[in-house]
Protein backbone atom coordinates (compact mmCIF):
# COMPACT_ATOMS: atom_id res chain seq x y z
CA UNK A 1 0.00 0.00 0.00
CA UNK A 2 1.59 3.24 -0.90
CA UNK A 3 2.37 6.03 1.74
CA UNK A 4 1.05 9.31 1.70
CA UNK A 5 1.21 12.50 3.61
CA UNK A 6 -2.55 14.07 3.97
CA UNK A 7 -2.01 18.09 4.59
CA UNK A 8 -4.78 20.19 5.78
CA UNK A 9 -5.50 23.21 7.54
CA UNK A 10 -8.93 21.64 9.64
CA UNK A 11 -9.28 19.80 11.88
CA UNK A 12 -10.41 16.43 11.71
CA UNK A 13 -12.45 16.04 14.52
CA UNK A 14 -14.36 19.22 12.77
CA UNK A 15 -17.40 17.89 10.68
CA UNK A 16 -19.69 21.11 10.63
CA UNK A 17 -20.75 20.52 6.99
CA UNK A 18 -19.33 22.14 4.23
CA UNK A 19 -15.63 22.28 3.54
CA UNK A 20 -14.74 20.76 7.00
CA UNK A 21 -17.19 18.36 6.27
CA UNK A 22 -15.16 17.57 2.61
CA UNK A 23 -11.87 17.43 5.00
CA UNK A 24 -13.15 14.59 7.36
CA UNK A 25 -14.84 12.71 4.69
CA UNK A 26 -11.61 13.00 2.00
CA UNK A 27 -9.60 11.87 4.68
CA UNK A 28 -11.90 8.54 5.47
CA UNK A 29 -12.30 7.79 2.02
CA UNK A 30 -8.14 7.88 1.21
CA UNK A 31 -7.34 5.97 4.34
CA UNK A 32 -9.32 2.91 2.87
CA UNK A 33 -6.80 3.41 -0.25
CA UNK A 34 -3.56 4.21 1.02
CA UNK A 35 -1.26 4.25 4.36
CA UNK A 36 -1.94 8.10 5.99
CA UNK A 37 0.26 10.24 7.63
CA UNK A 38 -1.80 12.96 8.32
CA UNK A 39 -0.71 16.30 9.00
CA UNK A 40 -2.45 19.12 10.13
CA UNK A 41 -4.48 21.21 11.62
CA UNK A 42 -1.78 23.46 10.24
CA UNK A 43 -3.36 26.98 10.69
CA UNK A 44 -0.61 29.39 12.29
CA UNK A 45 -2.63 32.64 13.38
CA UNK A 46 -3.12 35.46 10.82
CA UNK A 47 -0.12 37.58 9.90
CA UNK A 48 -0.59 40.31 12.06
CA UNK A 49 1.73 43.41 10.75
CA UNK A 50 -0.21 42.55 7.39
CA UNK A 51 -3.67 42.54 9.21
CA UNK A 52 -2.67 45.94 10.34
CA UNK A 53 -1.20 47.23 7.39
CA UNK A 54 -4.10 45.96 4.99
CA UNK A 55 -6.28 48.16 7.73
CA UNK A 56 -4.64 51.40 7.59
CA UNK A 57 -4.51 50.98 3.92
CA UNK A 58 -8.67 50.63 3.68
CA UNK A 59 -8.82 53.70 6.65
CA UNK A 60 -6.81 55.96 4.20
CA UNK A 61 -9.19 55.44 1.03
CA UNK A 62 -6.71 52.63 -0.73
CA UNK A 63 -7.37 48.67 -1.27
CA UNK A 64 -6.09 46.51 0.86
CA UNK A 65 -4.35 43.25 0.75
CA UNK A 66 -5.45 39.49 1.43
CA UNK A 67 -3.29 39.25 4.23
CA UNK A 68 -4.69 35.85 5.09
CA UNK A 69 -2.02 34.70 2.62
CA UNK A 70 0.20 37.13 3.37
CA UNK A 71 4.52 35.89 2.06
CA UNK A 72 5.01 35.65 5.71
CA UNK A 73 2.12 33.73 7.06
CA UNK A 74 2.61 31.16 3.56
CA UNK A 75 6.08 30.95 4.28
CA UNK A 76 5.62 29.78 8.09
CA UNK A 77 2.68 27.08 6.36
CA UNK A 78 5.26 25.75 3.88
CA UNK A 79 7.99 25.06 7.09
CA UNK A 80 5.09 23.84 8.84
CA UNK A 81 4.74 21.19 6.15
CA UNK A 82 8.13 20.55 5.46
CA UNK A 83 8.65 19.73 9.35
CA UNK A 84 5.93 17.43 9.48
CA UNK A 85 5.69 15.97 6.36
CA UNK A 86 7.26 11.82 6.40
CA UNK A 87 10.06 12.31 4.13
CA UNK A 88 9.93 8.59 2.97
CA UNK A 89 6.26 8.92 1.96
CA UNK A 90 5.28 8.44 -1.65
CA UNK A 91 3.69 10.96 -2.21
CA UNK A 92 1.85 14.15 -0.59
CA UNK A 93 -2.34 15.11 -0.79
CA UNK A 94 -3.24 18.33 -0.16
CA UNK A 95 -6.86 19.69 1.02
CA UNK A 96 -7.51 22.43 -0.98
CA UNK A 97 -4.80 24.69 -2.56
CA UNK A 98 -4.07 28.18 -1.63
CA UNK A 99 -2.12 27.51 1.93
CA UNK A 100 0.65 25.34 0.42
CA UNK A 101 1.21 27.34 -2.39
CA UNK A 102 4.65 27.84 -1.49
CA UNK A 103 5.61 24.59 0.10
CA UNK A 104 7.57 23.28 -2.77
CA UNK A 105 7.40 19.36 -2.10
CA UNK A 106 9.68 17.10 -3.04
CA UNK A 107 7.57 14.40 -3.48
CA UNK A 108 4.91 14.08 -6.73
CA UNK A 109 1.35 15.45 -4.84
CA UNK A 110 -2.05 15.57 -5.45
CA UNK A 111 -4.55 18.12 -4.63
CA UNK A 112 -8.35 18.28 -4.14
CA UNK A 113 -10.16 21.77 -4.74
CA UNK A 114 -13.49 23.11 -4.60
CA UNK A 115 -12.13 26.35 -6.45
CA UNK A 116 -9.00 27.90 -7.38
CA UNK A 117 -8.62 31.41 -5.15
CA UNK A 118 -9.47 33.48 -8.30
CA UNK A 119 -12.65 32.13 -8.62
CA UNK A 120 -12.95 32.15 -4.63
CA UNK A 121 -12.57 35.57 -4.53
CA UNK A 122 -15.03 36.50 -7.29
CA UNK A 123 -17.71 34.64 -5.43
CA UNK A 124 -17.37 35.72 -2.14
CA UNK A 125 -15.12 39.17 -2.56
CA UNK A 126 -15.09 42.18 -4.58
CA UNK A 127 -12.22 42.53 -6.37
CA UNK A 128 -12.15 45.96 -5.98
CA UNK A 129 -11.56 45.88 -2.30
CA UNK A 130 -8.44 44.32 -2.83
CA UNK A 131 -4.78 45.24 -3.93
CA UNK A 132 -4.31 44.15 -7.78
CA UNK A 133 -0.92 43.39 -7.74
CA UNK A 134 -1.49 41.56 -4.28
CA UNK A 135 -4.51 39.22 -5.30
CA UNK A 136 -1.90 39.10 -8.60
CA UNK A 137 0.89 37.55 -6.60
CA UNK A 138 -1.57 34.86 -4.88
CA UNK A 139 -2.83 33.78 -8.08
CA UNK A 140 0.74 33.40 -10.21
CA UNK A 141 1.68 31.43 -7.39
CA UNK A 142 -1.30 29.25 -6.90
CA UNK A 143 -1.21 28.90 -11.06
CA UNK A 144 2.14 27.45 -10.93
CA UNK A 145 1.74 25.07 -7.82
CA UNK A 146 -1.19 23.91 -9.42
CA UNK A 147 0.48 23.32 -12.66
CA UNK A 148 3.32 21.50 -10.88
CA UNK A 149 0.72 18.55 -9.11
CA UNK A 150 0.61 15.36 -10.44
CA UNK A 151 -3.16 15.57 -10.42
CA UNK A 152 -5.54 18.51 -9.16
CA UNK A 153 -9.17 16.95 -8.62
CA UNK A 154 -12.05 19.22 -8.79
CA UNK A 155 -15.71 18.80 -7.57
CA UNK A 156 -17.55 20.05 -10.66
CA UNK A 157 -16.59 20.71 -14.39
CA UNK A 158 -17.48 24.48 -13.89
CA UNK A 159 -14.64 24.79 -11.26
CA UNK A 160 -11.92 23.39 -13.31
CA UNK A 161 -12.89 25.46 -16.28
CA UNK A 162 -12.44 28.74 -14.21
CA UNK A 163 -9.48 27.24 -12.98
CA UNK A 164 -8.37 27.50 -16.92
CA UNK A 165 -9.96 30.52 -17.99
CA UNK A 166 -8.22 32.71 -14.88
CA UNK A 167 -5.31 31.27 -14.86
CA UNK A 168 -1.85 30.37 -17.51
CA UNK A 169 -2.44 26.55 -16.82
CA UNK A 170 -2.76 23.08 -18.92
CA UNK A 171 -5.47 21.10 -18.62
CA UNK A 172 -3.30 18.06 -18.48
CA UNK A 173 -2.83 17.60 -14.72
CA UNK A 174 -6.42 18.80 -13.83
CA UNK A 175 -9.45 16.21 -13.21
CA UNK A 176 -13.51 15.80 -12.49
CA UNK A 177 -13.60 13.46 -9.78
CA UNK A 178 -17.22 14.99 -8.85
CA UNK A 179 -18.08 15.39 -4.78
CA UNK A 180 -19.87 14.17 -2.03
CA UNK A 181 -22.06 14.91 1.13
CA UNK A 182 -21.26 14.11 4.60
CA UNK A 183 -24.25 12.17 5.72
CA UNK A 184 -24.55 7.99 5.75
CA UNK A 185 -27.09 7.25 2.85
CA UNK A 186 -29.88 5.73 4.40
CA UNK A 187 -30.75 2.02 3.25
CA UNK A 188 -34.32 3.75 1.80
CA UNK A 189 -36.54 6.90 1.39
CA UNK A 190 -38.38 7.23 4.44
CA UNK A 191 -40.38 10.31 3.27
CA UNK A 192 -44.08 9.45 4.09
CA UNK A 193 -46.17 12.58 3.04
CA UNK A 194 -46.49 17.28 3.26
CA UNK A 195 -45.15 19.52 2.22
CA UNK A 196 -42.68 20.25 4.17
CA UNK A 197 -40.08 22.88 2.61
CA UNK A 198 -36.34 22.47 3.96
CA UNK A 199 -33.48 25.22 3.96
CA UNK A 200 -29.94 24.86 4.92
CA UNK A 201 -27.39 27.65 5.02
CA UNK A 202 -24.63 29.34 6.96
CA UNK A 203 -25.46 32.65 5.58
CA UNK A 204 -29.14 32.86 5.67
CA UNK A 205 -29.51 36.20 3.82
CA UNK A 206 -26.21 35.27 0.99
CA UNK A 207 -28.05 31.96 0.34
CA UNK A 208 -31.58 33.09 -0.52
CA UNK A 209 -33.50 32.75 2.61
CA UNK A 210 -35.51 35.71 1.65
CA UNK A 211 -36.57 34.29 -1.68
CA UNK A 212 -37.13 30.91 0.15
CA UNK A 213 -39.23 32.46 2.70
CA UNK A 214 -41.49 34.16 0.47
CA UNK A 215 -41.69 31.42 -1.74
CA UNK A 216 -42.99 29.22 0.96
CA UNK A 217 -45.56 32.24 2.08
CA UNK A 218 -46.83 31.73 -1.16
CA UNK A 219 -47.27 28.10 -1.54
CA UNK A 220 -48.58 27.76 1.91
CA UNK A 221 -51.67 30.20 0.99
CA UNK A 222 -52.57 27.53 -1.36
CA UNK A 223 -51.56 24.55 0.38
CA UNK A 224 -52.09 25.39 4.38
CA UNK A 225 -50.41 22.71 5.57
CA UNK A 226 -46.82 23.71 4.09
CA UNK A 227 -44.19 24.05 6.36
CA UNK A 228 -40.59 25.38 6.28
CA UNK A 229 -37.94 24.43 8.37
CA UNK A 230 -34.83 26.52 8.46
CA UNK A 231 -31.46 25.19 9.42
CA UNK A 232 -28.34 27.60 9.97
CA UNK A 233 -28.24 31.29 9.96
CA UNK A 234 -31.17 32.86 12.30
CA UNK A 235 -33.35 34.88 10.02
CA UNK A 236 -34.89 37.80 11.28
CA UNK A 237 -38.05 37.89 13.49
CA UNK A 238 -40.76 39.23 11.00
CA UNK A 239 -39.55 35.81 9.04
CA UNK A 240 -39.79 33.94 12.26
CA UNK A 241 -43.04 34.74 13.35
CA UNK A 242 -44.55 34.14 9.86
CA UNK A 243 -46.96 30.44 10.65
CA UNK A 244 -45.37 27.40 9.49
CA UNK A 245 -41.95 28.58 9.70
CA UNK A 246 -39.37 26.17 12.44
CA UNK A 247 -36.01 27.17 12.93
CA UNK A 248 -33.76 24.70 13.90
CA UNK A 249 -30.53 26.59 14.58
CA UNK A 250 -26.81 25.50 13.78
CA UNK A 251 -26.89 21.89 13.92
CA UNK A 252 -23.52 20.05 13.82
CA UNK A 253 -22.64 17.09 12.45
CA UNK A 254 -20.11 16.42 14.73
CA UNK A 255 -22.96 15.94 18.09
CA UNK A 256 -24.90 13.08 17.77
CA UNK A 257 -27.92 14.65 18.66
CA UNK A 258 -27.43 17.48 16.06
CA UNK A 259 -26.09 14.78 13.28
CA UNK A 260 -29.32 12.65 14.10
CA UNK A 261 -31.82 15.20 13.79
CA UNK A 262 -30.54 16.62 10.46
CA UNK A 263 -31.10 12.92 9.08
CA UNK A 264 -34.72 13.50 9.81
CA UNK A 265 -35.04 16.77 8.50
CA UNK A 266 -33.55 15.21 4.81
CA UNK A 267 -35.70 12.01 5.60
CA UNK A 268 -39.28 14.20 6.18
CA UNK A 269 -38.34 17.28 3.77
CA UNK A 270 -40.83 17.31 0.35
CA UNK A 271 -38.07 19.24 -1.22
CA UNK A 272 -34.44 21.71 -0.60
CA UNK A 273 -34.90 25.07 -1.51
CA UNK A 274 -31.37 26.97 -2.56
CA UNK A 275 -31.52 30.51 -3.95
CA UNK A 276 -28.13 30.94 -3.39
CA UNK A 277 -25.92 34.27 -5.14
CA UNK A 278 -22.49 32.74 -3.81
CA UNK A 279 -21.79 29.49 -3.56
CA UNK A 280 -19.59 26.76 -5.47
CA UNK A 281 -20.73 23.55 -4.99
CA UNK A 282 -23.49 23.40 -2.43
CA UNK A 283 -23.01 19.94 -0.82
CA UNK A 284 -26.52 20.31 0.48
CA UNK A 285 -27.77 19.20 -2.72
CA UNK A 286 -26.04 15.81 -2.51
CA UNK A 287 -26.92 15.18 0.96
CA UNK A 288 -30.53 15.80 0.08
CA UNK A 289 -30.45 13.34 -2.76
CA UNK A 290 -29.28 10.58 -0.82
CA UNK A 291 -32.82 10.93 1.31
CA UNK A 292 -34.76 11.12 -1.94
CA UNK A 293 -35.16 14.86 -1.38
CA UNK A 294 -35.24 16.95 -5.08
CA UNK A 295 -33.54 20.34 -4.62
CA UNK A 296 -34.49 24.11 -6.21
CA UNK A 297 -31.09 25.79 -6.74
CA UNK A 298 -30.08 28.21 -9.90
CA UNK A 299 -28.63 27.24 -12.86
CA UNK A 300 -25.21 28.73 -11.86
CA UNK A 301 -21.86 27.73 -10.55
CA UNK A 302 -21.53 23.88 -10.24
CA UNK A 303 -25.28 23.83 -9.65
CA UNK A 304 -26.14 22.50 -12.66
CA UNK A 305 -24.07 18.93 -12.85
CA UNK A 306 -25.72 17.90 -9.21
CA UNK A 307 -29.34 18.60 -10.47
CA UNK A 308 -30.39 17.17 -13.65
CA UNK A 309 -33.16 19.83 -14.53
CA UNK A 310 -36.94 17.90 -13.77
CA UNK A 311 -35.69 15.09 -13.61
CA UNK A 312 -34.00 15.26 -9.99
CA UNK A 313 -34.81 19.11 -9.23
CA UNK A 314 -35.33 22.31 -10.47
CA UNK A 315 -32.80 24.74 -12.58
CA UNK A 316 -34.13 28.11 -12.05
CA UNK A 317 -32.78 30.96 -14.44
CA UNK A 318 -31.97 34.05 -12.90
CA UNK A 319 -32.68 36.43 -11.92
CA UNK A 320 -34.07 34.28 -9.17
CA UNK A 321 -37.43 35.12 -7.86
CA UNK A 322 -39.89 33.49 -5.60
CA UNK A 323 -42.65 32.94 -7.92
CA UNK A 324 -40.77 30.58 -9.77
CA UNK A 325 -39.70 28.50 -6.55
CA UNK A 326 -43.27 28.69 -5.63
CA UNK A 327 -44.33 27.24 -8.78
CA UNK A 328 -42.15 24.62 -9.15
CA UNK A 329 -43.41 23.50 -5.75
CA UNK A 330 -46.83 23.45 -6.34
CA UNK A 331 -46.28 21.65 -9.85
CA UNK A 332 -44.62 18.98 -7.43
CA UNK A 333 -47.50 18.90 -4.88
CA UNK A 334 -50.25 18.39 -7.51
CA UNK A 335 -48.79 15.51 -9.25
CA UNK A 336 -48.07 13.28 -6.66
CA UNK A 337 -46.46 10.53 -9.66
CA UNK A 338 -44.04 12.93 -11.36
CA UNK A 339 -43.13 13.81 -7.88
CA UNK A 340 -42.22 10.28 -6.95
CA UNK A 341 -39.82 9.68 -10.09
CA UNK A 342 -38.47 12.82 -8.91
CA UNK A 343 -37.61 11.31 -6.01
CA UNK A 344 -36.61 7.92 -7.28
CA UNK A 345 -34.15 9.45 -9.64
CA UNK A 346 -32.72 12.08 -7.34
CA UNK A 347 -31.97 8.77 -4.79
CA UNK A 348 -30.21 6.83 -7.61
CA UNK A 349 -28.30 9.59 -9.03
CA UNK A 350 -26.94 10.57 -5.52
CA UNK A 351 -26.39 7.37 -4.17
CA UNK A 352 -24.48 5.99 -7.54
CA UNK A 353 -22.62 9.33 -8.61
CA UNK A 354 -22.48 11.70 -5.67
CA UNK A 355 -20.81 9.64 -2.46
CA UNK A 356 -17.56 9.57 -1.11
CA UNK A 357 -16.70 6.07 -1.99
CA UNK A 358 -17.81 6.77 -5.70
CA UNK A 359 -15.33 9.54 -5.85
CA UNK A 360 -12.60 7.75 -3.99
CA UNK A 361 -12.90 5.34 -6.80
CA UNK A 362 -12.39 8.37 -9.10
CA UNK A 363 -9.36 9.69 -7.27
CA UNK A 364 -7.44 6.44 -6.74
CA UNK A 365 -8.07 5.96 -10.92
CA UNK A 366 -6.74 8.97 -11.49
CA UNK A 367 -3.70 9.07 -9.43
CA UNK A 368 -2.89 5.58 -10.52
CA UNK A 369 -2.75 6.70 -13.87
CA UNK A 370 -0.60 9.95 -13.31
CA UNK A 371 1.81 6.94 -11.74
CA UNK A 372 1.61 4.23 -14.09
CA UNK A 373 0.49 1.83 -11.87
CA UNK A 374 -2.64 -0.25 -12.00
CA UNK A 375 -2.99 -1.63 -7.98
CA UNK A 376 -1.98 2.27 -7.04
CA UNK A 377 -4.23 2.52 -4.20
CA UNK A 378 -6.68 -0.69 -4.59
CA UNK A 379 -10.08 -0.40 -2.87
CA UNK A 380 -10.48 -1.07 0.59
Amino acid sequence: MKSVNYISNLDLNQKTGGWSGVNVSLHGMLSKRFDLNSIGPIDPGSDYQAKVLSKLRRKSGFPGSFHFFSPRRLKKISSIVAEKADPGADYDFFHGSTPWILFDSPRPYFVYVDTCFSTYVDVYHDRAGFDRKDLERIFDTESNWLSRASGVFFGTQWALEQVVNDYTISRANLKVVGAAGSMTVPKLDRYQAGINLLFIAFDFEQKGGRICADAFRKVKNKFPETQLTIVGGRPNAEILDRPGVNYEGFLSKSIPADFKRLEELYATAFALIHPTSSDIQPLVISEAGYFGCPSMAPASFGIPELIEDGVTGFLMALPLNADEFANRIMELATNKARYREMRHAVRANAVANQTWHAVGDRIAREMAHSSGNDAFGANG
